[in-house]
């Protein structure tokens, strides 16, 4: 579950602060449906009482991967022990911070199945992997979505999702992931094997 109740402060979303009566938000719930019964399972609230901005599931080996909002926290969590991981931020101070502490965050996380890695991108263009066992995420070296074709951002200003990818999804017969870039509308493929990112075409409608 996300934040549904939001606080401008300068012309920006900020948790809300509850109304007299009310307690603070607890955090984002990760919850599971049994669609035979009918039966919702609250599995477990995610650390520093945030919303859960970004999830995807890695469902072969029952891990659930994911990232906060507003300060992009990077969480892991595994549904069979229960334990619950905070890698920390993914950059800076997410979408609360200001000016060189801002950074938009990622809106969707990629599982490459047979690894168990997940990946996730950054407004300045980086690529992270975490694997189901490793203690922190692991920066891509080899390449990044920093594309002349994708444009030209400033990370630390808001109001557009700089270099990250929009979405992102596996594809097993290439073995390679395919992602949309989140302002420019490109099409591209990530081979996290070769590891590098190749454009396909833009499937946005002309500017």
């Amino acid at each position: 579950t996300h934040i549904g109740y939001y606080t401008t402060i300068n012309s920006q979303d900020k948790m809300g602060i509850p109304p007299e009566g009310f307690l603070p938000y607890p955090g984002g719930h990760l919850l599971a449906y049994d669609l035979a019964s009918g039966v919702f399972y609250d599995l477990a609230i995610v650390l520093n009482k945030e919303g859960v901005l970004t999830m995807n599931m890695d469902t072969s080996r029952m891990i659930i991967y994911g990232i906060t909002w507003p300060n992009g926290h990077f969480f892991r969590y595994n549904v069979q022990s229960g334990i619950m991981k905070d890698f920390g931020p993914v950059s800076q101070q997410g979408e609360n911070g200001h000016g060189e502490t801002y950074r938009t965050l990622c809106r969707s996380i990629g599982i490459q199945p047979e690894t168990g890695d997940a990946w996730f991108s950054t407004s300045e263009g980086d690529i992270y992997r975490c694997g189901p066992n490793d203690e922190k995420f692991h920066l891509l070296s080899e390449d990044s979505l920093r594309k002349d074709y994708f444009g030209l951002y400033d990370p630390t200003s808001p109001g557009h999702m700089g270099y990250n990818w929009r979405q992102i999804f596996w594809h097993k017969n290439s073995k390679r992931f395919y992602g949309v870039h989140g302002n420019s509308g490109y099409l591209f493929s990530f081979d996290p094997e070769r590891k590098s990112i190749e454009l396909v075409e833009r499937i946005t409608s002309l500017p």
